[in-house]
């Protein structure tokens, strides 16, 4: 049976490098299915039998689910996936305690706060089903970033619904292999990985070179330095002050707002975010304001678990002109992109980060059950303030929004609805007409 250990990137890696990181960095994606046909038992309670059968089968065709972090002895080299020899999918699934009524579905339920915390010593994801009193199911589907970014999300749920006719391909056979042993075992697979991603000596000396060793002894240092800064009781209380919210609008209408302003929908929401952040965040006396926007760096195909994203930041000067502010970010955005490369930000050079996920354009479908919506939710540092995602479920334009406890969450939605809708981002009491409103606003109140 072969040894299999595959180092993560020094992207990846940020995601991991404190327990604290460990502990906050998850991206949650909430998929609400009709409830009746195969998913319920004959007395009426959901069948987690026939649900853990559909993610058993999810985890073989995705075998990045079912494996755990290794992680080198004294840093030596970054954490290497490695197969999990104690995978269970019961390890990984459970059903929420209560029946829920609409009134009752939080939006710290939607972004996963039930889930509880994924045992890192297994693969790090874990899915909640929560029963609710009107029939439907809904599945919140709990992931550590370092398994992927938002596009890779995506992707992963794609392999879990499928459309209308229900078809998939076979499973594959199970791979024939295990996790190292011993640190000896880990060391020579993590090599035989390097080999097989750069096959001639010439890839090989090019790929050592662009990380010289001073640079790999700084990060052997930092990544025991980290460790050991993470369990400070500062770090703890960040991570536990957060809020969420959630709106909706409908998707042609945010479009049509994007093509008046003379930009994309990622556009709009960057320019959106920075006039959410000039009425509700408190960040001094700047008129500017900067957004970290995530770009994929992703070529066509690319479905792979794993981080490629970019971050460009641009800032403004959110004003009346918002077609001004739209088309400065679009040639901010531009300029990043060209530039080829992430910029490194700390937290204390941009006031939020917000983009647009296109996630599903049709229909899908859970064991048969057409699914109603889906949310996607960013994940943040547990020392940064405020995170905002768009994403898409057929016409609908589902934003959430993680904020640090003392920014305006209502000044936040409200302004993010007038802006998309076209209306004046300083005066957002202005009524978005109801029938441009999401099926996720029954629960915005709940959400704030």
């Amino acid at each position: 049976m072969r040894v299999l250990a595959e180092p993560i990137s020094g992207l990846d890696e940020r995601f991991v490098s404190s327990i604290l990181a460990e502990r906050s960095f998850y991206n949650a994606t909430a998929v609400r299915v009709a409830g009746d046909g195969g998913l319920r038992r004959a007395d009426g309670a959901p069948d987690m039998d026939r649900i853990a059968a559909e993610i058993e089968g999810w985890s073989q065709r995705l075998p990045r689910l079912r494996h755990r972090l290794q992680h080198a002895p004294a840093g030596l080299m970054a954490p290497a996936w490695v197969p999990d020899a104690s995978f269970s999918t019961t390890a990984h699934l459970r059903l929420h305690p209560e029946v829920l009524e609409e009134s009752d579905i939080s939006a710290e339920i939607l972004h996963g706060d039930a889930n509880g915390e994924s045992d890192m010593g297994r693969s790090p994801w874990n899915v909640l089903v929560v029963d609710l009193a009107g029939g439907d199911l809904l599945l919140v589907i709990k992931m550590h970033h370092v398994l992927g970014d938002g596009l890779s999300g995506v992707s992963t749920l794609d392999v879990l619904l499928t459309d209308a006719s229900g078809d998939r391909p076979p499973l594959p056979p199970a791979p024939e292999v295990r996790a190292p042993a011993n640190a000896l075992e880990l060391f020579i697979a993590a090599w035989r990985n390097f080999c097989s991603s750069h096959p001639t000596w010439a890839g090989r000396r090019s790929a050592a070179a662009a990380k010289p060793p001073l640079v790999r002894l700084r990060k052997v240092i930092g990544r025991n330095l980290r460790a050991i800064r993470s369990r400070s009781s500062v770090g703890q209380e960040q991570a536990s002050a957060r809020q969420y919210g959630v709106t909706s609008i409908e998707l042609k209408t945010a479009q049509r707002t994007a093509r008046a302003l003379g930009g994309s929908l990622t556009d709009l929401m960057a320019a959106a975010a920075a006039y959410g952040v000039a009425r509700a965040v408190p960040i001094g006396d700047s008129s500017a304001v900067t957004i970290a926007v995530p770009i994929s760096g992703r070529r066509s195909g690319d479905s792979g678990m794993n981080n490629q994203v970019r971050v460009v930041p641009v800032t403004l000067v959110p004003d009346g002109d918002r077609a001004a502010a739209v088309a400065s970010v679009h040639a901010q955005s531009n300029a990043g992109i060209s530039a080829g490369h992430s910029v490194h930000l700390s937290r204390d050079t941009w006031d939020a980060m917000a983009t647009f996920l296109p996630a599903a354009f049709r229909p899908r479908y859970f064991v048969g059950q057409p699914v109603r919506n889906i949310l996607f939710w960013t994940s943040l540092d547990p020392s940064e303030r405020l995170g905002i995602l768009a994403s898409n479920y057929l016409d609908t334009l589902n934003i959430t929004v993680v904020a640090a406890a003392d920014i305006d969450m209502g000044a936040i939605l409200a302004t993010l609805q007038a802006v998309l809708s076209g209306a004046d981002p300083f005066q957002p009491a202005a009524a978005v007409a109801s029938e441009d409103r999401g099926e996720w606003d029954a629960v915005r109140e709940n959400a704030i």
